[in-house]
């Protein structure tokens, strides 16, 4: 049998995501500041014991640490952004394009409109994996 996933293998879903990006850019914060950010960002409002949930949801995850501050809790992301992106990438190319990351990149610059700036940094990049 195979074994069972680490927690932070899996990816995040849609609304965890969400709260993981307010707590990246804040570094930091409580029930009420990633609930403030994020209603900020999408533009309606999220209960308290919304995002309270997710939050505990991502603790059990281990993609977030809480640290009792006064009557309530701040929480910190325990993985970069970064290494997030790495492994959701990583993810997306073995389950949905098979392993191939040609079909992801096809993908990407068929259905997306890029800048100059854009592609003038895909080609830098793609230049410098010649080497």
């Amino acid at each position: 049998m195979a074994r069972p996933k680490d927690e932070t293998e899996k990816p995040l879903t849609d609304t965890e995501l969400l709260i993981m990006n307010a707590l990246w850019d804040l570094k930091a914060g409580t029930v009420n500041d990633v609930s403030e950010r994020i209603s900020k960002e999408q533009g309606k409002d999220y209960a308290y014991t919304t995002v309270s949930t997710l939050l505990r949801i991502l603790e059990k995850k281990s993609v977030v640490q809480s640290q009792k501050e006064g009557r309530g809790h701040k929480y910190f992301p325990l993985i970069q952004k970064e290494n997030y992106q790495q492994k959701a990438t990583h993810h997306l190319v073995e389950n949905v394009f098979s392993g191939e990351a040609t079909q992801l990149i096809r993908n990407l610059l068929g259905n997306s409109q890029f800048s100059k700036e854009e592609l003038s940094e895909i080609k830098k990049l793609l230049d410098g994996k010649k080497k």
